[in-house]
């Protein structure tokens, strides 16, 4: 799944829609939806993991952090790129998507807490998580140069 997302986003030089995923996958709505289910990513996901999974360097998200306390403008433009990067790659995200990632990554709420919040079941918030995620790999991705 993540690699048809990926080939779809090279080719449509932007984020593909469900639709588009499960026209590619040749698969029904239903099938769609089950296949969305099993593809979950586990509650507790860590951004390092994305960040190193198509590296060999191992560049962890610790060392993508500014040090206030460095006066290294290289390293301050550097993590304002990936800033910008990472900022514009979370703007794409649909509405949901985009309140699933900031409530979970910047506010700190669960999958349950962010589903009492959004009036949505876990299992849904599951999903949009697992989404946008998909969807910030890919285009990461293809912004790989910049980050590196």
């Amino acid at each position: 799944m993540a690699r048809i997302h990926s080939e779809l986003a090279n080719e449509l030089k932007r984020m593909p829609t469900d639709e588009e995923i499960r026209k590619r996958l040749n698969l029904d709505v239903e099938e769609y939806n089950k296949l969305m289910k099993e593809v979950n990513i586990p509650q507790e996901t860590s951004l390092d993991s994305f960040i190193t999974s198509n590296q060999t360097e191992g560049i962890t998200l610790i060392e993508v952090i500014a040090d206030e306390e460095t006066a290294n403008p290289e390293k301050s433009l550097t993590y304002e790129e990936i800033k910008e990067v990472l900022g514009a790659a979370i703007d794409k995200l649909k509405d949901k998507e985009r309140i699933v990632v900031t409530l979970y990554y910047y506010e700190g709420l669960n999958l349950t807490e962010i589903g009492e919040v959004l009036d949505l079941t876990t299992a849904r918030v599951s999903q949009l998580h697992t989404k946008a995620i998909y969807r910030l790999r890919g285009y990461l991705s293809r912004k790989k140069e910049t980050l590196i």
